[in-house]
């Protein structure tokens, strides 16, 4: 019953926590990457200061991240889910426009795809992008894409039109500079290509959009697990679909690697 209780905080007024608010909420995608171990304790300190202080336009963030911790680390699907609800519920309510798009991210990369089917996540993806281009949020609109990108191809989504809309978006996200959201969107559309028979070994990410040779180096480099698992995740559904077994195993052992980045 907390979530619900939640929602029914009254507004944070105090200038002191309205201002380490911001600066949490700032820093909680650094948080996430540089120190994984100590972000569910950012975030529940986030929480905790809307439980002591009411709720703040930056709460919709803190309760989603919140409901990814309760999923990824605690396992509680059902409670994180009921949090994620909590932070899309309070978006109007809170006027929280500047965090529309990390919220709906947060949501749908993080936590629907436990309680629905992964393509029922693709409209919140689609509208992270929209309200990160409309606010400013260029990092969470880019991000948007590729929460799209990702689960629109391992949710089946049909390839020739996927393939279309990620190109699309690979088109603006290279406008808006965003460079590690654009790798990962050439990862899936090179996984299209290569069901599509467009490349030389179409169990290999290495084609006119995106070369596995080339890149993973610089993944590693950048301490970029992500786009190196999404590389070595492609290619094991492509060995196994190729009946390429040797092959589907190895990439598995790398993508595990990954992880730990």
């Amino acid at each position: 019953a907390l979530p619900i209780c939640l929602a029914e905080l009254p507004h944070m007024r105090d200038p002191l926590m309205l201002a380490a608010m911001n600066v949490m909420a700032a820093s909680n995608l650094a948080v996430y990457t540089v120190a994984p171990r100590l972000f569910p304790l950012y975030v529940i300190r986030q929480v905790l200061l809307a439980i002591e202080h009411g709720n703040a336009p930056h709460s919709p963030y803190a309760y989603a991240l919140y409901g990814l911790v309760l999923c990824a680390v605690v396992g509680d699907l059902d409670a994180g889910y009921e949090w994620g609800q909590l932070g899309l519920g309070l978006l109007d309510a809170l006027e929280a426009s500047r965090f529309r798009a990390k919220t709906l991210f947060t949501v749908q990369a993080f936590i629907q795809h436990w309680k629905a089917h992964a393509h029922e996540t693709l409209p919140l993806g689609r509208a992270a992008y929209g309200s990160g281009l409309e606010t400013g949020d260029l990092e969470f609109a880019a991000l948007g894409t590729v929460g799209y990108a990702a689960y629109g191809f391992h949710s089946g989504r049909e390839l020739p039109a996927l393939e279309r809309e990620v190109a699309a978006f690979a088109e603006t996200v290279a406008a808006l500079k965003q460079e590690t959201s654009l790798f990962r969107l050439r990862i899936y559309r090179q996984a299209c290509q290569n069901l599509f028979g467009q490349a030389e070994d179409v169990r290999q990410l290495r084609g006119a959009i995106y070369d596995a040779g080339e890149s993973l180096a610089y993944h590693v480099e950048q301490h970029d697990g992500t786009s190196a698992f999404a590389v070595y995740l492609c290619q094991l559904m492509l060995c196994l679909l190729f009946h390429d077994t040797a092959g589907a195993l190895a990439n598995a052992e790398l993508a595990e690697q990954s992880i730990d980045l």
